[in-house]
This record gives C-alpha cells, sequence and structure tokens, in this order.
C-alpha cells in the first residue's frame, strides 16, 4: 500500500522543515510554490517510483532550475534535518533519484511539472531511507552540511522499504533544570534516541504526583508529531508553573508511545522538591516572633517576682535567681543562630 501527503503551499513556507535562517534567505530571493510538500511510500526492493514535483514561479522574471537529491543524516538540535555532504549508504535514497534532464526553465507566473524517478536497489537495506529532491538556483552541486539552504526547495522524501523492520526507542535524558524549586517554575528537558531503523514520531505524556501521590499536573509533548531519524536523537521540552501554594517532594513521570501502531512505550520517573520561601520565611519569622514575645514576656513576669521576693523577704540568692531565665536566655539564642543558618543554606540553595 502506498500513501502520499499533497500539501498546496502559496509561499516558501516548505522550508520550514530546513530551518528558519533558510525561510528568510530563500523568501528574499525567491517567490516560488511546490508541491508536495514531502512524499511518503512504502516500497519493495527493486521497485520503481516515477514522481513529479509541481513548481510555480511567481516571480516576473522566468527562472532557471537546476536539479539535484540529497541525503538526510540525521536532526539538528532544533529538529530540523541535517543533508549529508556525501551519500549515505544505509539510510539514505539520493543515489536511487534520476531526472529526465539536469535542470527546468520555469517562465514568470507559469507552472511546470518536475518529473524524477526513484529506482530502489533489490538488495536494499529494509526500514527507512530519507532525503530530499531540490530545485537550486546554483548550478553546481553545495558541499555544505546542514539545513541553513537559503537558494534550494523541495520536497522531503521519506521512502520506508519493505523488510525486517526495527522500532525501538531510549530516554537517554529526563530531568529538570533544578533539584530544589524556592518558585516553582520546573522545566523539564527530555532526549529520546531513535535505536531503529525507520522514522518514529513519539507522542509524550508528563504527569506529576506530590508527595500525597495525588496527580497534581498533566500535560502532552510532541503533540505536533515531530519525527526522530534512524540512528539520531532528539530533545524535547515541557514546563510546570502551577498556581496557587506547592510545597514538599514531587514525583514527575514521562511516559512515550511510538511504533507504526503506537503499541511500544518507554518511560522515566525524576524527583524533584518545592520549598517556597516567600511563604516560608513569613511563617518563620512570624513564629520567631511569637517565640521572643514569649521569652521576654516570661524574662519580665521572673523579674517582677524576684523584685516582690526581695521586697518582701529581704534577701535572695542572685545566682540562682538568674539561673533559670539564664538557661531560657541560651536555648532561644541557640534556636534563632541555628535558624539562621538554615536560612542561609535555603537561601543558596534555592537562589
Amino acid at each position: 500500500m502506498f500513501f502520499r501527503h499533497k500539501v498546496s503551499l502559496a509561499t516558501i513556507s516548505i522550508l520550514a522543515v530546513l530551518g528558519a535562517s533558510g525561510i528568510v534567505l530563500a523568501q528574499q530571493q525567491l517567490s516560488v510554490k511546490i508541491e508536495p510538500a514531502q512524499i511518503d511510500e512504502n516500497v519493495n526492493p527493486g521497485q520503481t517510483l516515477n514522481e513529479t514535483i509541481k513548481v510555480t514561479n511567481q516571480d516576473q522574471q522566468p527562472k532557471t532550475f537546476y536539479l539535484l537529491a540529497r541525503d538526510i543524516s540525521g536532526t539538528g538540535d532544533g529538529g530540523q534535518p541535517v543533508f549529508a555532504s556525501g551519500t549515505d549508504d544505509i539510510y539514505g535514497m539520493s543515489a536511487w533519484v534520476s531526472f529526465g534532464q539536469p535542470s527546468v526553465v520555469v517562465a514568470g507566473g507559469a507552472s511546470k511539472d518536475v518529473p524524477f524517478s526513484i529506482k530502489v536497489p533489490k538488495d536494499a537495506a529494509p526500514g527507512g531511507h530519507f532525503g530530499a529532491v531540490f530545485l537550486s538556483l546554483e548550478a553546481k552541486k553545495p558541499t555544505n552540511t546542514g539545513t541553513g539552504v537559503g537558494l534550494e526547495i523541495g520536497p522531503i522524501i521519506d521512502l520506508r522499504v519493505a523488510g525486517e523492520v526495527v522500532e525501538d526507542a531510549r530516554i537517554r535524558e529526563f530531568s529538570t533544570d533544578k533539584s530544589i524549586y524556592g518558585v516553582p517554575i520546573v522545566n523539564f528537558s527530555t532526549k529520546i534516541e531513535n535505536l531503529g531503523n525507520v522514522l518514529l514520531k513519539p507522542h509524550g505524556l508528563l504527569e506529576i504526583v506530590n508527595m500525597f501521590g495525588k496527580k497534581v499536573f498533566s500535560s502532552t509533548i510532541n503533540d505536533s508529531a515531530s519525527g526522530i531519524y534512524p540512528k539520531s536523537q532528539r530533545s524535547f521540552s515541557a514546563q510546570w508553573a502551577p498556581e496557587g501554594f506547592t510545597f514538599g517532594r514531587y514525583q514527575a513521570t514521562e511516559a512515550w508511545l511510538y511504533g507504526e501502531n503506537g503499541n511500544k512505550t518507554i518511560y522515566q520517573t525524576i524527583s524533584f522538591w518545592v520549598f517556597p520561601l516567600n511563604v516560608i520565611l513569613p511563617v518563620f519569622f512570624g513564629i520567631l516572633a511569637v517565640i521572643l514575645a514569649f521569652y521576654f514576656g516570661i524574662r519580665a513576669y521572673i523579674a517582677k517576682k524576684l523584685r516582690e521576693l526581695q521586697r518582701g523577704a529581704g534577701k535572695v540568692d542572685p545566682s540562682g535567681a538568674r539561673s533559670a531565665p539564664s538557661k531560657l536566655l541560651f536555648v532561644t539564642l541557640g534556636f534563632i543562630v541555628f535558624s539562621l543558618v538554615l536560612l542561609v543554606i535555603l537561601f543558596v540553595l534555592f537562589s
């Protein structure tokens, strides 16, 4: 069974898959519409595909486009395709592409169909093979790698060769930007590696529970179904910024579904702490004020009683009379010093 996505574009925005820098430069140089934006096919070894790209020159002047194919060797940190400088014999397909002519001239305001064929070798490795067919204003094929190609436009090609398909992935990293938070704005970072031989489009679910096991947050990740090429990895991010009071230990679990039928799962769990100092500090100083008020009140009461005893008995042991408030003062000062040291430590950790 074969399938194809046909997307009609009014501008050069097809280059969104190639990175923003390429979009800006291309829009400055060209005004072109192409379709389809992407070609996805299930193929058999030895099969030949005949494909067509429709190109519309929206400029008033005629343009000469030179035809070329390039392999995709992986993805960048932002998920954009990285194009190989040569031929990728494992997951590439540029060597399978042939054009009926090296270039095509499109008159201003006109459209033209550009045919090409893809001949899959009989010994092609099963799984995904990735590349792109480009129309370029440059006659010489560029040798640089990357995605900032401003003068090239064309569809991404994803071929899935029949045979033993391996769908396998793992979470290389799942972490937060801190372990302890004073202000609970938690940023999660995930890196997933594709260990198989086909393109994966995983869907993630992030859930957070508090120290009592109650779920406090749930969110999906990669709703756009961004892909991960074989033998490469891709980063994803999420954020939790709760409203209201949060305190204590929290546990975050991230689960990912992947595979053609979405029947494979990987997951990982991490924990972090939230100590909101904007709440804890006022409470602490309030308690401290109560303790000090209690201490000085007791001390004043004892001093008053001592004066009454001195007037009534005429004699009292000063050292014994002062022992009780002195011990209370020592305990209180120790508590204050300990609390100040604890506050300094918390400030260093949460700042």
